[in-house]
This record gives structure tokens, C-alpha cells and sequence, in this order.
């Protein structure tokens, strides 16, 4: 079960990071955009050094693919998105992620053979840290990859010497981006579970303020919300409504003679018989003591009858532990009119149910 929950939180805590990756990544394409040009711009139309212009092909193809790369990024993202697959998007996003990076660790090499500027390497990684949220797992990967090919590019596409003091600060870049990475998401994760925790305290809560914390049907808080809402529905619909009441005969019996906690087990296992010969629409409320309420909706009143019969019949049957007499019930059934109100509907399925009583118990009756 446990392990269960896990999964659970898992697969919705993925789906928070996509879902708030997914804003952010909409925006980043078009700011990213915007820098290319400028650079673009700069590349063009600036004054370089000689040094400097060795690389300007290079600048300029890498700025153009940039472009290119963020264009076809933004219109597949919501694309994919679309396609309601978590997982699938999360890839699209980190590919995206990891593409900036090694941009930024190609960049960085290119500007190291002119000066010491490390400014698109930390920009991109320490950007990546505090916007892109993803597992631990996943940004020690982008980190290692990116600094990985930066020294492969360096050292080894651009030819240059090896210098360890070179390296020493792309290390400490990686490293703070890293750590900031790690405690951001730890404290969202943290948030999120405190979150989701909170929300199933709330529900839980909820569910137990409108059930009965014996039987575990709804109460007569509930019947108050639910039977308004249907007899609101009836008024705009005229979809037929059907209510039933019923009592357990000569539950008092049960009480007096054999304790209340076998008059317990009593009503725990006629709510069971409800339960099982009710229909999946029909809704069962414990109204108070050993009586209770169903709520048919879009039932007329034959359909109703034939249900509380068949309970009728199923608890006339059952054996219930502990109790030596057979126990039966009683039922008064009505449908809704047009002149209905919550209390008029309810008292005349009550007086139903009286004359159930007064015609010798275990009987449904529908009129006067």
C-alpha cells in the first residue's frame, strides 16, 4: 500500500513539474529568440578582433541553429501537450533544457579563446537551476553531459591546451547550479507532498462530515444538500424522482433484548443489503436511528417499488448474526409532483411508511 502511494504521489508530483515547466517553457523560446538576434546583430554588424573573427562562422551558425532549434521547440510544445502524454512532454522539455546548456557550454568555449568569459556557461546552468524543474536524477545528467562536452569541445574540437585553473570554474559553476537545483526542488517536493497531504486531510474530512460513521452511508447533512439539488433538477428537467423510507421493524427489540452493540452489527449489515440490491444511481442516507432514506433520480414509480422490494425481500431472508427472529422492514415510496417541496416530498413518504407499520410491518406501501 505504501508503495502504492508512492507511485501515486510520484506520477502526480511528475505531472507538477510538467505542468509548471510547460508555462515557463512557452515564454523561454521567445526570450531566447530575442538574445540570438541581438547577438546575431552584434555578430554582423560589430567591430571584432582579429582573434575574436576566427570564430564568427562559428557564432553566427550556432545563434541560427539556436533560432531554429527554439522555433521548432515552441510549436511542438503545445502539440505534444495535446496529446495528454506526461512522460513524452517532460522528454520534449528536458531535450530542450539539455540543448541550451551545451549551446551555452559551446558558447562559453568559443568566448575562452578570446577572453575569460564564462557567462553563458553560468547564465544557462544557474537559469536552468532556479526555472526548469526536474528530478534530482535528470539535472545531474544535464550537468555532467554539459561539462563533459564543454571540456570535449574545448580541449579537443577547438584544440586547445589542457588547463586545469581552465576548468576550475565551470566545476564551481556546476557545483552552486547543482546545489541550488537539489535544495529548490527538495523544498517544492516538500511543499507539494505537505500539499497533497493537506488536500487528502480535507476530503477526508469532508467524506466524514456527510456519512455515517457507522454504516458508512451519507447522513441527513447530506440528504439536506443532495434531495434539494435533485428537486432543483426536477423543477428545470421534469426528470422523475422517486424517495423511499424505511424502518427496521421492532428494532427496539434487537436494543432491549440483546444489547445495542448487536443492534449495531444490525444496522451495519442492512446497510450492506442496501447497498448490494440498490441500483448504482440510487443513493442511500442513514436518516436516524434505524431509519433510512433512498433517493432514486430519473426513477418512476414502478421502477422505485421494484427496487425497495427486492431490499424488502433480500432482508426478510438474510440471517443476521446474533439474532435468533427473522428481521424485516418496512417501506413508504412516493414520486415527486410538481407542488413538491424537500419537506412535503419527504413527509409524505413518511406517512407512507406509517401506514406500512399500521398494515402489519415487512410491506411497501406508495399511496394513502
Amino acid at each position: 500500500m505504501d508503495m502504492e502511494k508512492t507511485k501515486s504521489f510520484e506520477a502526480a508530483y511528475l505531472k507538477h513539474q510538467v505542468e509548471d515547466n510547460y508555462d515557463r517553457f512557452m515564454i523561454i523560446p521567445y526570450i531566447l529568440i530575442v538574445i540570438c538576434l541581438l547577438f546575431l546583430w552584434r555578430n554582423l554588424y560589430s567591430r571584432v578582433t582579429d582573434s575574436y573573427h576566427t570564430h564568427a562562422d562559428a557564432y553566427l551558425l550556432l545563434w541560427l541553429a539556436l533560432i531554429v532549434a527554439s522555433i521548432a521547440f515552441r510549436v511542438a510544445l503545445p502539440k505534444v501537450k495535446a496529446m495528454g502524454n506526461v512522460t513524452r512532454l517532460d522528454h520534449l522539455i528536458f531535450s530542450f533544457a539539455i540543448t541550451m546548456c551545451i549551446s551555452a557550454a559551446t558558447l562559453t568555449s568559443l568566448d575562452l579563446a578570446i577572453t575569460s568569459n564564462y557567462t553563458a556557461y553560468a547564465f544557462t546552468l544557474l537559469g536552468a537551476a532556479t526555472a526548469y524543474r526536474t528530478s534530482i536524477a535528470k539535472y545531474l545528467v544535464m550537468v555532467i553531459v554539459t561539462f563533459v562536452y564543454f571540456n570535449l569541445f574545448y580541449f579537443f574540437v577547438l584544440d586547445n591546451n589542457y588547463s586545469f585553473s581552465l576548468i576550475i570554474p565551470v566545476l564551481a559553476f556546476s557545483t552552486i547550479a547543482t546545489f541550488i537545483a537539489v535544495s529548490l526542488e527538495n523544498n517544492r517536493e516538500q511543499l507539494v507532498h505537505l500539499s497533497s497531504q493537506l488536500e487528502y486531510i480535507n476530503l477526508k474530512l469532508q467524506e466524514e462530515s456527510i456519512k455515517d460513521p457507522l454504516t458508512t452511508l451519507y447522513n441527513r447533512r447530506y440528504l439536506n444538500d443532495f434531495l434539494q439539488r435533485e428537486i432543483d433538477d426536477y423543477k428545470r428537467t421534469a426528470a422523475p424522482l422517486c424517495l423511499a423510507i424505511c424502518d427496521l421493524d421492532y428494532f427496539k427489540k434487537i436494543n432491549d433484548n440483546l444489547g445495542h452493540l448487536t443492534g449495531d452489527d444490525c444496522l451495519i449489515a442492512f446497510a450492506n443489503i442496501l447497498k448490494a440490491n440498490s441500483r448504482t444511481s440510487d443513493v442511500q442516507i442513514r436518516f436516524g436511528g434505524e431509519e433510512f432514506v433512498i433517493v432514486m433520480p430519473r426513477t418512476n414509480l414502478d421502477a422505485a417499488i421494484q427496487v425497495v422490494e427486492r431490499i424488502r425481500r433480500a432482508t426478510e431472508s438474510h440471517q443476521f448474526d446474533s439474532i435468533p427472529w427473522p428481521i424485516t422492514v418496512s417501506f413508504g415510496v412516493t414520486n415527486i409532483t410538481s407542488q413538491d417541496d424537500f419537506d412535503s416530498l419527504l413527509d409524505r413518504a413518511d406517512s407512507f411508511l406509517y401506514k406500512a407499520k399500521r398494515s402489519g410491518r415487512n410491506c411497501v406501501v406508495s399511496q394513502l
